[in-house]
């Protein structure tokens, strides 16, 4: 008589990982732009803050989810789940938009979407300032008429300067974007460390 071998398979059910979460692109505010602070009041002790505009675009599905957002000293690694604030967030299509009171300072801002307590979308941006903006005025020795080029040597690089031609914001190494083509040096970097330094803020 032959014997009969039986060949037993058990399934186990595998253990695997919730699916990263999907990109929110982030196009406002830009990278190194500073937003002008208000409430900032040193006898007691309040260093001020500014309400800022946040816009993307982000995958379908989200409009319903519960959004949050964080602003994290920039530089810094990423942190545990700790410091999300719920934020209104307005949609149209799949464009967002957000109000974020953000304190003065140099950040790495964050919104994330949330459905059933899971993380469906996330997104940053940085650095972003809360602090000080100065608008220069006047002829050659407001742009760059000088024969030695300047750079930022503040230790977070927290001084910035709007390109308005390209729209954008950069590190306000010389030469400055200004619109007369002038490609010298200027003022701009040396006054910028000084008020960074004095004040603390971008």
């Amino acid at each position: 008589m032959r014997s009969l071998a039986l060949l037993c398979l058990v399934a186990f059910p595998t253990i695997g990982t919730a699916a990263e979460p999907s990109a929110l692109t982030l196009t406002h505010p830009l990278p190194h732009q500073v937003v002008q602070r208000f409430g900032f009041a040193p006898e007691r002790k309040q260093i001020g803050s500014a309400e800022v505009a946040i816009r993307g675009s982000m995958p379908a599905g989200l409009a319903a989810g519960t959004w949050e957002f964080r602003a994290v000293p920039a530089g810094e690694p990423a942190k545990t789940d700790t410091g999300w604030e719920t934020i209104a967030v307005r949609t149209n299509g799949l464009r967002f938009e957000a109000i974020a009171n953000v304190p003065a300072g140099w950040h790495r801002l964050e919104l994330r979407c949330r459905m059933a307590g899971v993380v469906m979308s996330v997104g940053s941006i940085e650095p972003v300032g809360v602090g000080e903006l100065f608008l220069v005025g006047g002829q050659s020795y407001a742009t760059n008429c000088n024969d030695e080029r300047f750079r930022v040597t503040d230790a977070k690089l927290r001084v910035s300067a709007y390109d308005s031609v390209k729209k954008t914001w950069a590190v306000a190494h010389d030469p400055q974007p200004v619109f007369d083509g002038s490609d010298g040096g200027s003022i701009w970097p040396l006054l910028g460390d000084r008020l960074a330094k004095e004040f603390g803020v971008p």
